[in-house]
């Protein structure tokens, strides 16, 4: 079977140096249906990031025009900058195999946008040239959005898919999955945990594109999220390979209004112009095991906000879907409100189960470098 490539297959392609593993590649990088990349010792600040205009370029050749400057890995990685640093890996792709990265949930939760630059690719996050095949350097783009950041080896900043065969589903696969599976659930309005599973056609949840459409949770007196705090000059550097650090000072808890009191259909959230929000879906995602979900940004017929850094989620994942968010301008969102699409793509084979850091989450996740806010509610 042809899709997305699983954890045998992607060790296969390791072993048969079909991906090079360079000084700071693990093997325990690989996942069930992706292969985390993390920055080498090669890092530098550049004054623009210069994609490859065509299939003779390569990356490092455009360090000059770049304006790049070696940077002190050690040294903490500045709020509006860019960065270059090579990846840990580079790919030796035969005809036929193919890939696309995204920033992991933790980058683009600390709101580090990270994105794969790769020789002869005139694009971000694509390592694509299957009709040829592929040979090239892989390199990472680090941009700070809001705190400055010291990066570790120890911590994987984009993952990598690699396929085969392009096998998103069409809203007929959508149709049959449903006649088999929920994949969608209800968030439960008590702590018990027991959510329900939407039908099909719940909430015009289930389009007619092969695609899912999750909403906003914006409802109660206890906090749906939290919004970044943009002082990074009064800010310690976030070091990503610790723990356990108090949010306060970096975060803020997010808490919903109700517009009209006594009426439950008038919650909802403001977001203010160009701040950086970490939001929650109403729905929690339930994805088989021979699947998973690519997350896709709303089109702008849906609404104004841009939801950052839209992955995907792994097989066997169930919980809500963390959204990192920013509008370009102050906008009231409603509870229920659209947020996200999501579409199934089929594994080349059914591989163990999630168990990551955000399995079963409901509410709002911080980065896994902090330590839980205290609980608190209007």
């Amino acid at each position: 079977m042809k899709g997305v490539f699983s954890h045998d297959d992607i060790s296969s392609l390791v072993e048969h140096g079909r991906i090079k593993a360079l000084d700071t590649f693990l093997f325990d990088h690989i996942n069930n249906a992706s292969l985390d990349i993390t920055v080498g010792f090669e890092m530098y600040e550049v004054e623009a990031v210069v994609k490859p205009r065509h299939q003779k370029e390569r990356v490092r050749d455009l360090l000059q025009l770049m304006g790049a400057q070696v940077h002190d890995a050690n040294e903490p990685l500045l709020a509006g900058k860019s960065y270059l640093a090579k990846a840990s890996i580079d790919v030796n792709f035969p005809p036929g195999i193919y890939g696309y990265a995204n920033a992991k949930s933790t980058t683009g939760r600390l709101f580090l946008q990270s994105r794969l630059l790769v020789d002869y690719i005139a694009g971000f996050d694509t390592v694509d040239l299957r009709q040829q095949g592929l040979t090239a350097e892989v390199w990472l783009v680090l941009e700070p959005l809001v705190f400055n950041i010291k990066v570790s080896t120890q911590e994987r900043y984009s993952q990598l898919r690699i396929f085969d065969a392009d096998t998103r589903f069409s809203n007929g696969d959508l149709l049959e999955l449903l006649t088999h599976h929920d994949v969608l659930y209800r968030r439960s309005r008590h702590d018990d945990n027991f959510h329900k599973p939407y039908a099909q056609g719940d909430l015009n949840l289930f389009t007619h594109d092969g695609s899912v459409i999750m909403t906003l949770f914006a409802h109660g007196t206890a906090p749906i999220g939290y919004k970044a705090v943009d002082a990074p000059l009064l800010q310690q550097p976030l070091d990503v390979s610790k723990r356990e650090k108090s949010p306060v000072g970096y975060f803020a808890p997010l808490y919903a209004e109700q517009r009209i009191p006594g009426d439950d259909h008038s919650w909802g959230v403001w977001l203010e112009a160009n701040e950086y929000y970490l939001l929650a879906t109403n729905e929690l995602v339930n994805v088989p095991e021979d699947l998973s979900l690519v997350l896709k940004e709303l089109d702008s017929r849906h609404g104004d906000t841009t939801v950052h850094f839209a992955g995907f989620a792994d097989p066997g994942f169930f919980g809500t879907i963390t959204l990192e968010v920013r509008s370009p301008r102050r906008v009231f969102l409603r509870h229920k409100s659209p947020i996200v699409t999501g579409v199934f793509e089929r594994m080349r084979s059914i591989t163990a189960p999630y168990d990551g850091n955000y399995q079963s989450q409901v509410d709002a996740k911080l980065p896994k470098q902090f330590a839980p806010f205290p609980s608190s509610a209007r």
